[in-house]
């Protein structure tokens, strides 16, 4: 099994609008679960074999219907940017931009999300937004905030 077989590959997807940066959160589908309704970042589990940039793009083909966001980190080939641990697991984070065109035109696939929602970046560190994010989410953006001092990843 790989090293990063069991982790996770979460992306902050951002976009300007206005001049000002937003991110792009996915609104979980989960029925009959906390997390349910809740913002979280895109991405997910890294499978046996997987480099964290090959599961993202698999997670982003998953997660939204168009094919944009996977097309656009494809093209952008980010390296990761942090990598934390929260229990046994690591999370490799990415961050990707995309044009606000391209925003406009991406569609959630209904299995995973209930929609995407654009978010502006002082609105991150907020506790009543902080409140609409999945508990592994709010996590990720607390650890990121205690290993950096600028803004997500």
């Amino acid at each position: 099994m790989s090293k990063t077989a069991g982790g996770v590959a979460k992306t902050f997807v951002k976009t300007q609008l206005n001049g000002v940066i937003h991110y792009v959160f996915s609104i979980k589908n989960a029925p009959g679960k906390r997390k349910h309704n809740h913002l979280e970042l895109l991405g997910g589990k890294i499978k046996p074999g997987e480099h964290p940039l090959q599961a993202l793009i698999r997670e982003l083909e998953e997660e939204e219907a168009n094919g944009i966001l996977a097309d656009r980190i494809r093209a952008q080939e980010p390296e990761h940017q942090n990598t934390i641990q929260i229990g046994k697991r690591p999370y490799y984070i990415f961050d990707v931009s995309i044009s606000f065109d391209d925003y406009l035109n991406i569609r959630h696939s209904p299995k995973e999300s209930l929609g995407f929602k654009l978010v502006p970046e002082p609105m991150l560190k907020r506790v009543d937004f902080q409140q609409k994010l999945t508990p592994r989410t709010r996590t990720i953006l607390k650890r990121l905030a205690e290993t950096t001092t600028d803004e997500p990843a």
